[in-house]
This record gives C-alpha cells, structure tokens and sequence, in this order.
C-alpha cells in the first residue's frame, strides 16, 4: 500500500499556465475595443419649465405697472397659430394679437413670425417669455428654428426665454 502513495506522489507536479499569450492578446484587444468605441456627444436646449406665480409676485409686478405679454406659439402640422398671454391686459387688447400662418410648401413663413415677434417686443419690451407648443408631427428642426427666430432677431434679443410645453 506504501508503494502505490509513493507513486502518486512522484507523479504529482506542480504545472504553471503560461500565462504570456492571454496577455499579449489583451495588451492588443483593448486598444482596438477603445479605439473602434463610439463617443456620443450630446447636445442640449435650454428651456425653463412653466411657473405658476404666487399673489406677492402678481402684487409686485402690478405695483410697478410693467405690462407683460407671453406670446405664444401654437405649431399644428399645416399652419402656426400665433397669440398672447397676459395677466395685464383686456382679452379686447390681447385680441389684436391673434393671427396664423399657413404653411407654405414643406416650410413655415418664420420671416413673418418673426417680423410679428418683433413687433410684439417693440410694444412691450419688458416681456422675455415665449411659450412654443409644437404638435406631435412637428419636425424637430423646424423646432429648434422657431426657437432661434424667437430668441434673437438680427441685432437684438427678443424672447430668451423659450419655453417648450404641450397642450392643455
């Protein structure tokens, strides 16, 4: 019975896995994994969300007697229809603003747009709100072009700040 322990002993040796090719191929599929990797870069707009105005805010603004209007723009999939909130003023002056435009071809008239923007912002200047409700089947550029027209016009600042919303 020794005998046979005694054997398996001398046949048991230590074996060492070579450990060279795994790491070799690591050393060269990393850099290849990193270098074919995409990087998303990622954009942003931004927007501010609707807020809702306590009585000490409304109390403030009507002390210092600064008509504001939000202009308001409603993008449907043939037309832009255009108007103004505000707290200041008669729906009878707030009437006066109420217009749409037509789709021409694939594009919207934004020149117009923003000739009536401007004209808002000459009337009031203390407002910087703009309220932008695309429809669903809106394209995002034609979006993000609405937005600059009503941000800046050629030299000046109209509307800076944009907010996006939905129907009510």
């Amino acid at each position: 019975m020794k005998r046979f322990v005694r054997q398996k002993k001398s046949n048991d040796t230590d074996t060492d896995i070579d450990m060279v090719p795994i790491m070799n191929m690591f050393l060269v599929l990393i850099p290849f994994l990193l270098s074919s990797a995409s990087f998303f870069d990622i954009n942003a707009i931004h927007t501010s969300v609707p807020v809702k105005q306590t009585n000490a805010t409304q109390d403030k603004l009507q002390a210092n007697k600064e008509k504001t209007v939000i202009p308001v723009i409603e993008m449907q999939a043939n037309k832009i229809v255009l108007y103004a909130l505000s707290e200041h003023l008669t729906a009878k002056d707030l009437s006066k603003w109420d217009m749409s435009f037509q789709k021409q071809g694939m594009d919207f008239p934004l020149t117009d747009i923003q000739t009536y923007l401007q004209d808002m912002k000459n009337q009031y200047p203390k407002s910087d709100t703009i309220l932008v409700i695309p429809d669903d089947d809106i394209l995002y550029e034609t979006i993000i072009q609405t937005m600059d027209i009503a941000r800046n016009a050629t030299q000046t600042q109209l509307f800076p700040n944009v907010v996006l919303s939905d129907k009510i």
